[in-house]
Protein backbone atom coordinates (compact mmCIF):
# COMPACT_ATOMS: atom_id res chain seq x y z
CA UNK A 1 0.00 0.00 0.00
CA UNK A 2 2.87 2.35 0.85
CA UNK A 3 4.48 1.69 -2.57
CA UNK A 4 1.21 2.45 -4.33
CA UNK A 5 0.80 5.79 -2.52
CA UNK A 6 4.40 6.74 -3.29
CA UNK A 7 3.93 5.87 -6.97
CA UNK A 8 0.66 7.86 -7.07
CA UNK A 9 2.36 10.89 -5.48
CA UNK A 10 5.25 10.88 -8.01
CA UNK A 11 2.87 10.37 -10.94
CA UNK A 12 0.62 13.27 -9.93
CA UNK A 13 3.60 15.60 -9.35
CA UNK A 14 5.06 14.62 -12.75
CA UNK A 15 1.76 15.16 -14.57
CA UNK A 16 1.19 18.49 -12.86
CA UNK A 17 4.59 19.81 -13.92
CA UNK A 18 4.15 18.55 -17.51
CA UNK A 19 0.65 20.02 -17.88
CA UNK A 20 1.48 23.46 -16.53
CA UNK A 21 2.19 26.08 -19.18
CA UNK A 22 4.70 28.81 -18.60
CA UNK A 23 2.87 31.99 -17.64
CA UNK A 24 3.77 35.11 -19.57
CA UNK A 25 5.01 38.00 -17.49
CA UNK A 26 2.46 40.63 -18.47
CA UNK A 27 4.50 43.34 -16.76
CA UNK A 28 6.98 43.08 -19.69
CA UNK A 29 4.34 43.77 -22.38
CA UNK A 30 4.19 47.34 -23.66
CA UNK A 31 1.52 49.12 -25.71
CA UNK A 32 2.61 52.44 -27.19
CA UNK A 33 1.08 54.95 -29.61
CA UNK A 34 3.78 56.72 -31.59
CA UNK A 35 3.70 58.63 -34.90
CA UNK A 36 0.07 57.59 -35.65
CA UNK A 37 1.01 53.91 -35.19
CA UNK A 38 0.20 51.43 -32.41
CA UNK A 39 3.05 49.26 -31.10
CA UNK A 40 2.74 46.12 -28.99
CA UNK A 41 5.89 44.35 -27.84
CA UNK A 42 7.72 42.80 -24.92
CA UNK A 43 10.96 43.95 -23.36
CA UNK A 44 13.80 41.96 -21.88
CA UNK A 45 13.25 41.02 -18.24
CA UNK A 46 15.78 42.77 -16.01
CA UNK A 47 16.43 39.40 -14.34
CA UNK A 48 17.75 37.99 -17.62
CA UNK A 49 21.21 38.70 -18.90
CA UNK A 50 21.26 41.48 -21.45
CA UNK A 51 23.89 42.27 -24.03
CA UNK A 52 27.43 42.20 -22.63
CA UNK A 53 29.03 43.92 -25.59
CA UNK A 54 27.10 45.67 -28.35
CA UNK A 55 28.14 44.93 -31.93
CA UNK A 56 28.90 48.29 -33.59
CA UNK A 57 27.64 47.00 -36.95
CA UNK A 58 24.19 45.92 -35.72
CA UNK A 59 21.04 47.94 -35.08
CA UNK A 60 19.47 47.49 -31.64
CA UNK A 61 15.81 48.21 -30.89
CA UNK A 62 14.86 49.44 -27.43
CA UNK A 63 12.16 51.21 -25.44
CA UNK A 64 12.39 54.24 -23.20
CA UNK A 65 9.89 56.90 -22.05
CA UNK A 66 6.99 55.69 -24.22
CA UNK A 67 9.07 55.55 -27.42
CA UNK A 68 10.52 52.71 -29.49
CA UNK A 69 14.04 53.62 -30.54
CA UNK A 70 16.77 52.14 -32.75
CA UNK A 71 20.49 52.72 -32.42
CA UNK A 72 23.47 51.27 -34.25
CA UNK A 73 25.89 49.64 -31.84
CA UNK A 74 24.08 50.26 -28.55
CA UNK A 75 20.94 50.96 -26.52
CA UNK A 76 19.89 53.18 -23.65
CA UNK A 77 16.69 51.58 -22.43
CA UNK A 78 14.85 48.26 -22.22
CA UNK A 79 15.80 45.99 -25.13
CA UNK A 80 12.90 44.61 -27.18
CA UNK A 81 12.67 40.86 -26.66
CA UNK A 82 9.91 38.60 -27.99
CA UNK A 83 6.82 39.26 -30.11
CA UNK A 84 6.51 42.63 -31.82
CA UNK A 85 3.71 44.14 -33.89
CA UNK A 86 2.87 47.55 -35.29
CA UNK A 87 -0.60 48.56 -36.53
CA UNK A 88 -1.87 51.50 -38.54
CA UNK A 89 -4.53 53.83 -37.09
CA UNK A 90 -7.15 51.82 -39.03
CA UNK A 91 -6.11 48.71 -36.98
CA UNK A 92 -4.48 46.97 -40.00
CA UNK A 93 -1.14 45.32 -39.29
CA UNK A 94 1.91 47.20 -40.56
CA UNK A 95 4.65 44.81 -39.41
CA UNK A 96 5.05 41.72 -37.27
CA UNK A 97 8.10 39.81 -36.08
CA UNK A 98 10.29 38.94 -33.10
CA UNK A 99 13.28 40.38 -31.30
CA UNK A 100 15.96 38.68 -29.26
CA UNK A 101 17.93 41.01 -26.99
CA UNK A 102 17.12 44.00 -29.18
CA UNK A 103 17.96 42.36 -32.53
CA UNK A 104 15.49 41.22 -35.20
CA UNK A 105 15.20 37.46 -35.47
CA UNK A 106 13.05 34.94 -37.34
CA UNK A 107 10.26 35.65 -39.83
CA UNK A 108 9.11 39.26 -40.37
CA UNK A 109 6.11 40.39 -42.42
CA UNK A 110 5.06 43.87 -43.62
CA UNK A 111 1.68 45.09 -44.93
CA UNK A 112 0.30 48.28 -46.50
CA UNK A 113 -2.61 50.26 -44.98
CA UNK A 114 -5.13 48.15 -46.93
CA UNK A 115 -3.78 44.94 -45.40
CA UNK A 116 -1.96 43.68 -48.51
CA UNK A 117 1.30 41.88 -47.87
CA UNK A 118 4.21 43.92 -49.29
CA UNK A 119 7.31 42.14 -47.92
CA UNK A 120 8.48 39.11 -45.95
CA UNK A 121 12.00 38.50 -44.73
CA UNK A 122 14.09 36.28 -42.45
CA UNK A 123 16.46 37.61 -39.80
CA UNK A 124 19.07 36.01 -37.56
CA UNK A 125 20.95 37.89 -34.83
CA UNK A 126 20.06 41.27 -36.32
CA UNK A 127 21.11 40.41 -39.88
CA UNK A 128 19.05 39.52 -42.92
CA UNK A 129 19.60 35.80 -43.33
CA UNK A 130 17.49 33.85 -45.78
CA UNK A 131 14.73 34.78 -48.18
CA UNK A 132 13.26 38.25 -48.64
CA UNK A 133 10.20 38.48 -50.91
CA UNK A 134 8.63 41.66 -52.29
CA UNK A 135 4.99 41.72 -53.42
CA UNK A 136 3.14 44.11 -55.72
CA UNK A 137 -0.04 46.02 -54.77
CA UNK A 138 -2.12 42.93 -55.62
CA UNK A 139 -0.15 40.61 -53.36
CA UNK A 140 1.72 38.94 -56.25
CA UNK A 141 5.37 38.04 -55.70
CA UNK A 142 7.60 40.30 -57.79
CA UNK A 143 11.08 39.71 -56.44
CA UNK A 144 12.94 37.21 -54.29
CA UNK A 145 16.31 37.98 -52.77
CA UNK A 146 18.45 35.72 -50.62
CA UNK A 147 20.78 36.95 -47.88
CA UNK A 148 23.44 35.20 -45.87
CA UNK A 149 24.68 36.88 -42.69
CA UNK A 150 23.46 40.28 -43.89
CA UNK A 151 25.03 40.09 -47.36
CA UNK A 152 23.21 39.69 -50.64
CA UNK A 153 23.71 36.18 -51.99
CA UNK A 154 21.17 35.66 -54.83
CA UNK A 155 18.25 37.37 -56.57
CA UNK A 156 15.33 36.01 -58.57
CA UNK A 157 12.43 37.66 -60.30
CA UNK A 158 11.54 39.54 -63.49
CA UNK A 159 13.10 42.75 -62.20
CA UNK A 160 15.42 42.15 -59.32
CA UNK A 161 15.11 44.34 -56.26
CA UNK A 162 18.64 45.58 -56.84
CA UNK A 163 17.81 46.85 -60.35
CA UNK A 164 14.53 48.43 -59.27
CA UNK A 165 16.00 50.30 -56.30
CA UNK A 166 19.49 51.16 -57.47
CA UNK A 167 19.27 51.82 -61.22
CA UNK A 168 20.89 55.15 -62.06
CA UNK A 169 18.72 58.05 -63.22
CA UNK A 170 19.25 59.01 -66.83
CA UNK A 171 20.23 55.51 -67.88
CA UNK A 172 17.83 53.43 -69.90
CA UNK A 173 17.70 49.69 -69.94
CA UNK A 174 18.55 47.78 -73.12
CA UNK A 175 14.92 47.11 -74.08
CA UNK A 176 14.00 50.81 -74.26
CA UNK A 177 17.19 51.54 -76.25
CA UNK A 178 16.24 48.90 -78.82
CA UNK A 179 12.71 50.32 -79.16
CA UNK A 180 13.95 53.85 -79.79
CA UNK A 181 16.30 52.77 -82.65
Amino acid sequence: MKKALTLLAFTSVGLTSVCQNKLDDYSLIRNVSQDELKYQFTVLDNDKKGVRKYDPEKTYHWYKTQRVMTTQGGASGDLLHGDYSVSYDNKQLKQKGKFKKGLKTGHWSYWNEEGKLIKTEKWKCGELNGKMVLYDEFGKEISTTYYKKGSLSEQKGPKSLWNRLFSRKGKTDSSSEKQSK
